[in-house]
């Protein structure tokens, strides 16, 4: 929701979409990853829990996707730096960020 709602919003001309790129690193791709491969396989394995209740193996078999975590963490940091200066900053992505909290 942050992410679509900063995008659109910097898309207006507010502030650089780079920014928000910045802040989400890659969490379109851990998403898409979540809804296609990891969610579908667990929700499956949980349907055959009587007879297969393990899930490590599903992980074992996707671990070379879950590097993509590292990459998100490394840079979380820079991304709560950004955050907190583009809210001092910038009104409208402050606004648009309270706006969704209230949600």
């Amino acid at each position: 929701v942050f992410y679509c709602k900063l995008l659109e919003e910097a898309n207006r001309g507010s502030f650089p979409a780079e920014m928000v790129n910045k802040i989400f690193s890659n969490i379109s791709s851990i998403n898409a990853f979540h809804s296609k491969f990891l969610l579908p396989e667990l929700e499956k394995r949980m349907q055959e829990w009587e007879t297969t209740p393990r899930i490590g193996d599903i992980l074992q078999k996707l671990a070379p996707f879950l590097k993509m975590y590292g990459e998100y963490v490394k840079g979380f940091d820079n991304a709560v730096e950004l955050v907190k200066n583009m809210t001092e900053r910038v009104p409208q992505f402050k606004s648009v960020t309270e706006e969704i909290q209230v949600i």
